[in-house]
């Protein structure tokens, strides 16, 4: 399947690179990021995979600090993708048992690789039917941004969850911004300037930009037609 976005994500003693692939799939690559092994893309790990095999159109990452029932801290990955019915899937690095110690799997070349767990999807559009996810990225660190095929925009909040008995911090995402047919067709472009979003789409040559923090439509400015 070909390889249909690509991600770097902080999650242990090295940035790693992961990538998603139409037959839903997402994997990570231990020596991408590695310069003493000469940035090897061989022997890439499955690290996720979507429900019935859902292609995965758009991915992004961040990590955030959360506390385990304990009260310890610690950073954890989030990778968000968007599939083709129109599903964003939240993904948290698991918590490790010890300080040196779980949330991770060992590769075969000797590096710790981070496990995921997803928990939470949410719709891409408010409108009915399933819109391919075609773009996602992190703003600010903890803002989800997606465009659909249809040129819907959703804007999400990364929040933490309270610490219970027992029960460590979680995570979810929720809805800050809603803005159907923002564009006239895919969304091609999202981008992060500070708080505001850049974004493009539908071949228009018009770029927008929108404000993280309220949603509102800030200006836009025509770059030329595409072909």
């Amino acid at each position: 399947h070909e390889v249909t976005a690509l991600a770097v994500v902080d999650c242990g003693p090295r940035p790693v690179l992961f990538s998603s692939c139409g037959g839903g799939n997402v994997y990570s690559h231990p020596s991408a990021l590695d310069a003493s092994r000469d940035y090897a893309m061989d022997s890439p790990v499955l690290a996720m995979s979507n429900r019935n095999g859902r292609g995965i159109f758009s991915m992004a990452a961040t990590s955030v600090l959360t506390r385990d029932w304990r009260g310890t801290e610690w950073r954890r990955a989030v990778i968000c993708t968007g599939d083709g019915d129109g599903n964003v899937r939240l993904w948290v690095q698991s918590f490790p048992s010890e300080p040196s110690g779980l949330g991770l799997l060992f590769h075969e070349s000797g590096d710790e690789m981070p496990m995921f767990d997803s928990r939470y999807s949410y719709r891409s559009s408010s409108r009915r039917g399933g819109q391919l996810v075609t773009r996602a990225a992190f703003l600010c660190g903890n803002v989800l941004a997606c465009g659909t095929v249809e040129g819907d925009i959703r804007l999400w909040r990364l929040e933490r969850t309270g610490v219970g008995e027992r029960r460590e911090e979680g995570l979810v995402l929720t809805l800050q911004h809603d803005h159907p047919r923002a564009h006239p067709g895919p969304v091609e472009v999202l981008s992060g300037a500070g708080d505001v979003l850049l974004t493009s789409g539908g071949g228009d040559g018009r770029v927008t930009a929108w404000s993280v923090r309220t949603g509102l439509r800030l200006g836009g400015l025509r770059c030329g037609r595409g072909r």
